[in-house]
């Protein structure tokens, strides 16, 4: 799959909740990305499979601060039940938990180099898309 180069279609069930986060110097994560706070800044940015990264949500709108200093803007994430891409998955992955491959793709362990969790796998819509619940104390798992 391919990372958002635009908003994306924020497809959500059921309830959420939105937190802010600080935004890092230079991030712009689109709506429906993925996102992730940076454990050794503290701040947030679009969702990638790379080392010392968080997930915290899923963007509930466009955070452009891409010229911008760290915290100059905020990020809304929310947690809940969410639409992704998704690759390497199959039904039996149903109840485990996915990882970051971009900021809109989830996958398996497998297939993540980092291993980042984003949430547990709760319905594989199909081959390219599923549903994750995105919640706290989930999303927040460091990786293994």
């Amino acid at each position: 799959m391919t990372a958002l180069a635009k908003n994306g279609d924020f497809q959500r069930r059921g309830p959420i909740t939105i937190r802010p986060y600080p935004a890092g110097a230079g991030a712009h994560p689109f709506k429906a990305s993925i996102v992730v706070v940076d454990t050794t800044t503290g701040y947030a940015e679009a969702g990638t499979d790379a080392a010392n990264k968080k997930c915290v949500g899923v963007a509930t709108k466009e955070c452009n601060n891409a010229a911008g200093a760290a915290a100059a803007l905020e990020v809304e994430a929310a947690v809940g039940v969410f639409r992704f891409a998704c690759s390497s998955l199959e039904q039996a992955d149903v109840g485990k938990l996915v990882y970051i491959l971009d900021d809109a793709t989830v996958t398996d362990g497998t297939a993540a180099s980092n291993d980042i969790p984003v949430g547990t796998l709760v319905e594989l819509e199909s081959a390219s898309f599923c549903y994750v619940s995105v919640l706290e104390g989930v999303a927040g798992l460091a990786s293994t």
